[in-house]
């Protein structure tokens, strides 16, 4: 999908929290919306291809976080967890919005846990797929990249791999992500890598991102997450580097019952980019039945 083709449907909006930039497909609509939410370092363009194949069968909104695609951000921002789900509520409550279909991948799947368990009025049902959970923030493959966030080296990690393609393709976190990082444009490389690295105050910015979200806020959840009763579906690719598939079980097991999982064979983190349609199926199938 075209890299523009959700440009038609994004608009900004002013918040307490800041500036936000989103994408709305239908807003005359009045159903519920699927509204996603991604994770670090990429933004709402991670879920253009999902979009287009769900957008004909529910509307469908997505953000770009603060400093993530055309959302600015800055050092005083509150960047932690509920800080960044007060963005979700000021989302909603700007577009008016009484109930979400809630869909998070990556640390935006620790923002919708987050939202969900502190505002259960506003969610008909949860969509995670893999995702921080529990303890597991930061996982382990992304530990060298937090620890010089907190030594302030980030910027001198940034200038040489945007500086080349090669380096953003196939030695990123971005990469490590995807089944088939060789057929990364550089176009989409650059909209996800340079809003957060691009210089050295945006990379600043990224830095108390990686400093601002710990595990103590995620594993404080635990008990909430039990006496959350909305639907769940856990869609998990068993291939990720970042988020096994113990964490989904973990998920499953910590949920009520109201919790169904899909398993995907072969996928890494970013497959509801890479493998939209198989995710945008298991969508369809869940929200049908609620």
């Amino acid at each position: 999908m075209n890299l523009l083709s959700l440009e038609p449907f994004r608009k900004t909006i002013s918040l307490a929290s800041g500036r936000i930039s989103y994408v709305d497909t239908d807003p005359s609509s009045n159903s519920p919306p699927l509204f996603f939410v991604h994770g670090l370092g990429t933004n709402l363009l991670l879920w253009r291809n999902s979009i287009e194949l769900l957008r004909s069968h529910q509307r469908c909104i997505a953000i770009d976080l603060p400093l993530h695609g055309q959302s600015p951000g800055a050092l005083d921002q509150n960047l932690t967890l509920s800080g960044l789900a007060i963005i979700v509520e000021e989302v909603c409550d700007l577009l008016d919005l009484s109930l979400i279909d809630l869909v998070g991948n990556d640390l935006g799947g620790a923002i919708c846990q987050t939202f969900a368990v502190s505002r259960p009025d506003f969610v008909r049902s949860l969509i995670l797929t893999n995702c921080d959970v529990h303890s597991n923030l930061p996982p382990d493959a992304f530990q060298e990249t937090v620890a010089l966030a907190r030594q302030g080296q980030l910027w001198a990690r940034a200038k040489p791999l945007l500086a080349n393609v090669n380096l953003m393709r196939h030695h990123s976190e971005i990469s490590k992500g995807y089944e088939h990082p060789e057929t990364l444009s550089e176009e989409l490389l650059r909209a996800y890598l340079e809003p957060v690295l691009g210089t050295q105050e945006r990379t600043r910015v990224f830095e108390k991102y990686l400093r601002s979200v710990c595990k103590e806020d995620l594993m404080a959840l635990e008990s909430k997450l039990g006496q959350f009763h909305a639907p769940v579906l856990l869609v998990w690719g068993l291939e990720d580097v970042f988020f096994s598939i113990k964490w989904a079980y973990w998920l499953q097991q910590t949920f009520p019952p109201k919790c169904d999982l899909v398993k995907i064979e072969g996928a890494k983190l970013f497959f509801v980019d890479e493998r939209a349609e198989e995710f945008a199926q298991h969508v369809i199938r869940f929200i049908g039945i609620l």
